[in-house]
């Protein structure tokens, strides 16, 4: 994340106020916050801070611009104190200890990643593999496992814990489909518990039966139109003839039905 000017400013304009605040912030939402909460004038100090700083720089973060939206301070106190009751987010995020920026008045805490990366599957998982953002998410998510393993280093993520933690569904499918990416990237599994390859199967095509007398039956059904060139292919082989030569006897030339998926040979 990008340090922004006038979080020095909000810091400098805290300290004056004689207020130390630690924020929760996160990337992928535009919300904060507090680690602990403060009094009612705190809160409306740290408004004014904050809304101050959005009329004076131009570029300011998602969750101030949030934080210091109108029409009404008490709205935006409402926004401070929406998540300030959820202890096991903040316990997680200190023990995480990712502090994004800390400055005289303000410290920012990145939020806990499993949350993110939680909050990433579900969004990943209703989209389709044709959407745009499909592959955007997919490679989030993957980035985002890579930080979790990268920080708590020799304990890997668990698929149980993984589905306890914050109460959210977790998409089986989804969850086996970035492991998946993962593994193929960074050549380790992502997560524990989890049973994927590198590589995905791919499904091969029927074998197909062989005649007795060396030549398919009349009524033999291709399972697709592949296969139906192949046989094709191999028929005309036997017959000791080239595609060029075939299109000069089309009477003595089976042909591919569409409609009945079959290749039908001449009588």
């Amino acid at each position: 994340m990008p340090h922004f000017p006038c979080l020095h400013f909000i810091s400098e304009r805290l300290a004056q106020s004689k207020l130390y605040v630690i924020f929760i912030i996160s990337g992928n939402e535009p919300f904060c916050i507090p680690a602990w909460p403060f009094s009612r004038s705190a809160q409306i100090k740290v408004v004014r801070i904050f809304r101050k700083a959005y009329e004076l720089f131009p570029t300011t973060p998602e969750w101030v611009t949030r934080l210091a939206s109108r029409p009404a301070d008490w709205n935006a106190l409402d926004r401070l104190e929406a998540r300030a009751s959820d202890t096991y987010l903040i316990r997680r995020t200190l023990i995480q200890h990712e502090i994004i920026f800390s400055g005289e008045g303000l410290t920012l805490f990145n939020v806990d990643h499993i949350y993110t990366f939680k909050k990433q599957l579900l969004r990943l998982s209703e989209t389709s593999p044709l959407d745009r953002n499909h592959k955007r998410l997919m490679e989030s998510c993957v980035h985002i496992l890579r930080r979790i393993n990268a920080t708590y280093r020799g304990v890997k993520l668990s698929r149980s814990y993984l589905k306890r933690a914050y109460g959210t569904d977790l998409s089986e499918l989804t969850l086996k489909e970035v492991c998946g990416a993962y593994l193929r990237e960074f050549s380790e599994p992502g997560v524990q518990g989890m049973d994927v390859k590198a590589e995905s199967e791919v499904p091969s095509l029927p074998e197909l039966e062989s005649p007795t007398d060396g030549r398919p039956t009349d009524n033999f059904c291709a399972p697709d139109a592949m296969t139906a060139v192949a046989e094709l292919s191999a028929f005309m082989q036997h017959l000791n003839m080239t595609f060029d030569e075939a299109d000069e006897a089309d009477a003595r030339s089976p042909c591919y039905d569409m409609d009945s998926g079959c290749v039908k040979y001449p009588k």
